[in-house]
């Protein structure tokens, strides 16, 4: 049953206003025909991957010595048979788990982002599979190692937290946690891998966060009272201090184990979470942004430590309250005049409607509701309305409303992952890895034609050709990404990519002169790149 529609004061006037303008939007409620195409498009399969171009890998391998660990920490005496047998099994059950997933992501959409991250790993799997059976050590394979085992870690406390999920589904993720832990103990490394990169790359923006919040308690004047003000700042250096000290742990050679660093982001997390607390309800837009971001990263570092993530009603109440000032923030600075320009303007109205009428809805469920179940269904017709919201009022002809409109998308994406949905689509990082495809693909290019000259293969026109094409669709998809192109044609130009992508990886693995490191080089950023973004677009 659809929530009911509720109408603030200031949507209500909004509405009898524009009503004079252009006419009531009699047919406005016909949006679910919207809502049932943007469902379709959304119902899309993880691009699938050529196997020939997957198992295909000494390419990449051959120059620099890929993926070889600086320093190994794994025990010299490691039998790669044994990890080989270990990941073989680990990748069958990948594949059974990703059928069972396929079978259930009708049911429970949340689970369709995930697909591509499941099918990758068992890749992953095999191929490392095979390439430990001839391999004389493990310790060459030791970086792709930690990170399928950090990556999948990760990933199935996601999975086993998602709403709705069948008990057959749980016990595919349980099988594969099990076969997870026949490869660490093959490795013989105790537990599962954390990824220290991340971990630092995140206690970073994490501690920066911190300071951008204390800086803006300093400066804003939502806060009227000095004493409480400064104990705020106090609070929040506090804060920043122990995030520090989780970079320098996670940073340090002699790597403290897991407990450790979960102990001491425990310390962080009761030093913040009272501040946040504090904050709760100001209306002032820059502390509720700075909030938003304290807690995303928070959100991470705790994803990263492996720690199983609740979810917290009162912060789901709050994070709906700060959603609704940013709606009402944004019809604040919204003319008639810009709603008229707008091409769906007879349906514009009736969307905010909808759209507000959800948050009473969510607001209910929670205040009624023990079951985190029905927050998820709740939280659906939010979900639901704003892709309609977005659609509408993104052609608005105004930096201020657009803006606004971004602050509304953040606190979406928090509401999102409080709730342990799947991921938001950061359109800003994935036009940042198309940006990335679309360099590679000029240094490729300009690499490859220095071969194609001196060796002149059979094929070079071939080559040429694919080449020029494969650059040409990276500018565009690149493009198209920045230009806020709707996902259903950002999946299908990236699909048509992704293929170009594998004809030009066919010509490039057989240079055979100097030239064949540099496009190594580029081949093994690129492909993973690839897939960042085909798990970007799936959500």
């Amino acid at each position: 049953m659809r929530p009911p529609l509720k109408l603030s004061a200031k949507l209500t006037l909004a509405a009898a206003v524009a009503a004079a303008g252009f006419g009531a939007a009699s047919d406005a409620l016909a949006q679910g025909r919207y809502d049932r195409i943007a469902r379709r498009d959304a119902d899309v399969t993880p691009a699938g991957a050529d196997a020939s171009f997957n198992n295909d890998r000494r390419f990449e391998q051959d120059s620099y010595g890929y993926n070889t660990p600086s320093i190994t920490t794994l025990p010299s005496n490691l039998d790669p048979r044994k990890v080989a047998s270990a990941l073989e099994t680990f990748s069958r059950e990948m594949n059974s788990l990703y059928a069972v997933l396929r079978a259930e992501e009708r049911n429970v959409p949340s689970l369709r982002s995930y697909l591509v991250e499941v099918q990758g790993y068992g890749v992953d799997a095999d191929l490392l599979a095979r390439d430990l059976k001839t391999a004389q050590s493990v310790a060459r394979h030791e970086a792709e190692l930690r990170e399928l085992d950090s990556g999948w870690n990760r990933t199935s406390r996601r999975l086993i937290s998602i709403p709705n999920l069948s008990r057959t589904a749980e016990q595919a993720i349980r099988t594969v946690d099990a076969a997870t832990k026949n490869v660490e103990s093959s490795l013989d490394i105790g537990g599962p891998t954390l990824d220290r990169k991340a971990l630092v790359e995140t206690a970073v923006l994490l501690r920066s966060a911190v300071r951008y919040l204390s800086d803006t308690i300093e400066f804003t004047d939502a806060i009227p009272s000095s004493t409480e003000r400064n104990a705020l700042r106090i609070n929040c250096n506090q804060a920043r201090q122990q995030a520090d000290r989780m970079y320098g742990l996670v940073f340090d050679a002699a790597r403290p184990d897991r407990n450790y660093l979960i102990e001491e982001y425990r310390n962080f997390t009761q030093l913040m979470n009272p501040v946040i607390a504090k904050l709760r309800g100001n209306a002032d837009r820059n502390l509720g942004r700075d909030v938003r971001n304290v807690q995303e990263y928070q959100r991470k570092f705790a994803d990263l430590l492996l720690i199983d993530r609740g979810i917290d009603r009162d912060q789901l109440g709050y994070m709906v309250a700060d959603l609704q000032q940013d709606v009402e923030r944004f019809f604040d600075n919204t003319t008639l005049e810009l709603l008229r320009d707008i091409p769906r303007n007879e349906e514009a109205l009736a969307s905010g409607n909808a759209f507000w009428g959800t948050f009473a809805n969510f607001t209910d469920t929670i205040e009624n509701s023990q079951d985190p179940a029905d927050w998820s269904y709740a939280y659906g017709f939010i979900d639901e309305q704003w892709r309609d919201f977005r659609n509408i009022f993104s052609e608005i002809n105004s930096e201020q409303a657009r803006a606004d409109l971004k602050e509304i998308e953040a606190g979406m994406n928090a509401l999102r992952e409080s709730l342990n949905l799947t991921g938001s689509f950061d359109r800003g990082a994935v036009a940042d890895l198309a940006a990335q495809i679309e360099t590679n693909a000029a240094s490729i290019k300009r690499d490859a034609e220095s071969w194609l000259r001196q060796s002149r293969p059979s094929y070079i026109n071939t080559a040429r050709a694919d080449l020029v094409d494969y650059e040409l669709k990276s500018r565009a998809f690149h493009e198209a990404v920045v230009n806020g192109r709707p996902l259903s044609e950002l999946r299908q130009m990236e699909n048509d990519l992704f293929e170009q992508w594998k004809l030009v990886y066919g010509h490039i693995k057989n240079c055979d002169t100097r030239e064949r490191a540099y496009l190594a080089s580029s081949a093994r950023v690129t492909t993973p790149a690839f897939r960042e973004v085909q798990v970007a677009l799936a959500k």
